[in-house]
């Protein structure tokens, strides 16, 4: 509640405005009463005597002059308001309520935020239907794109390396492979022609066996 007090009213009444505030601050009280003894236990009295909406402070007595109550209502007026009418918010043109969850040191962005999306299905359902709960800003938004941009990076170089041994060092393998395979014919083929030399020089006679071998 914001109480608007009129400068004229108050100095036509001779009433000062700490006045005012007094009998605000003695009139809208929430404190305990009294106590009730009993044999085996005690009971505090509360009286609820706070105010709690404009109406109840517009009644509401500052002073008497002359026999007769002066009134808040009569130097000045009562509005039913907010606790900072200083600031606004707005989204798309629109008179919003800005709220802006902000996480505590040492939590995962991204967590917080899927937690908050989490809860926005419920919030959305127990407000009335004329208010929208919309999302105006996400950080992890960024945070994941920079994390898809960082693996695919990743998959990238390990797929290039990959490529590269591959293409460098195929070839030099398979010249390998048919240097060894042609050493291993010529050793087969040298060990036949040895192999059949022998048997010839076994089946000749002695003087066959020296021009053979001459000529061998």
């Amino acid at each position: 509640m914001r109480i608007q007090l009129d400068p004229k009213a108050l100095a036509t009444r001779g009433i000062g405005i700490n006045e005012v505030s007094q009998a605000i601050q003695e009139a809208n009280v929430d404190m305990p009463t009294g106590t009730l003894y009993g044999p085996h236990q005690a009971f505090t009295v509360q009286a609820h005597g706070q105010l709690v909406n404009a109406a109840a402070y517009r009644p509401l007595i500052v002073a008497y002059q002359n026999g007769s109550p002066v009134r808040i209502q009569d130097i000045g007026r009562v509005l039913d308001s907010v606790q900072n009418d200083k600031t606004a918010g707005w989204s798309n043109g629109e008179r919003s309520v800005v709220l802006a969850v902000q996480r505590q040191p040492g939590t995962n962005t991204v967590q917080v935020v899927d937690n908050v999306l989490r809860l926005l299905p419920a919030f959305r359902a127990e407000v009335p239907a004329a208010l929208h709960i919309n999302t105006l800003g996400d950080h992890a938004e960024t945070i994941r794109a920079s994390v898809n941009d960082v693996q695919f990076t990743l998959l990238l170089t390990i797929f290039l390396v990959v490529m590269v041994i591959f293409i460098f060092l195929r070839k030099p393998v398979r010249d390998d492979h048919s240097e060894s395979g042609a050493a291993d014919v010529d050793h087969r083929h040298l060990c036949r022609d040895v192999g059949a030399r022998l048997l010839a020089r076994q089946s000749l006679p002695d003087g066959d066996y020296a021009r053979g071998r001459i000529r061998g």
